[in-house]
Formats: structure tokens, sequence, C-alpha cells
């Protein structure tokens, strides 16, 4: 197996595909995105504002479980105004964000708050009413 190959390997294992709502700053103030992957050292921002590569951010996130918000620094890695969308035939302007300092995963959101995550964004019949049940029986 290649290195390039191997590392690849790694990097999927390492992220987990999530559909959460984040805001990010900007020069202009605060803007709204969706993180479309995240992992202990970076995350996947779906945002119609992207910012420049290299350019430093605060990125936040909500726990939906506690409401608790974490507040994270980061560093632009690259973007890419036609991103395929994993999973799909759509495209959408995103941007990778290499955080300052990992991030342990768990500290997102409980691993079912990110489970529950997956669900609602790769099943069409996962309506709201569903998830109400299913947090219910939490």
């Amino acid at each position: 197996m290649q290195p390039s190959q191997m590392n690849q390997e790694r990097r999927d294992r390492d992220r987990k595909n999530v559909w959460k709502n984040i805001t990010f700053e900007t020069d202009d103030g605060w803007e709204v995105g969706f993180a479309r992957d995240i992992s202990e050292t970076g995350i996947n921002i779906i945002s119609s504002k992207l910012l420049d590569k290299d350019e430093i951010t605060v990125i936040t996130l909500q726990n939906f479980l506690n409401l608790e918000k974490r507040v994270i620094f980061g560093k632009v890695a690259w973007t890419d105004p036609h991103k395929l969308i994993a999973g799909t035939d759509r495209h959408a302007p995103a941007m990778g964000i290499e955080f300052l300092e990992p991030q342990p995963i768990e500290t997102f959101g409980s691993i079912d708050e990110l489970d529950l995550a997956m669900k609602i964004f790769d099943s069409a019949a996962m309506a709201p009413s569903e998830v109400s049940k299913t947090l219910a029986g939490s």
C-alpha cells in the first residue's frame, strides 16, 4: 500500500460524517455554515461565504443534547467553490478548516448525537417527529 493511500485511509477512518449547524467569524462578522465531516484535527464546512486559504477563524459548534457551545480556532486549509458533497450528486461551496489544536471528537457532542445527525442526513424517511421519538428514548 502506498503511503498516500495509507494516509487517506487513516484520514477517512478518523472522520465522522455529520450535518451540523455551525457559525464562523469573518472580517464582516459571523457567518453560518454546515459541518459536513469532522475529526480531531479539522472540519469540512459548507457555506456560501468562503474564507481565504490560510485565514484564521473562530468556529462555534453547539452540542444539541446538553446545549453547550464549543469555540474552536482554526486555519483555512483549502477552499472549493464547487465541491461535490459526498454521497450525493450535488455541489456546494466548501472549505476545510484545520484546528490550531487537536480537539477530542467527543467534545463536539456525544457520539449518539453525531450518529443521530448521520441518520438524519442519510435517511429521507427520518422525519422530525421520528427524531423526537429517538431523543426521548435515550
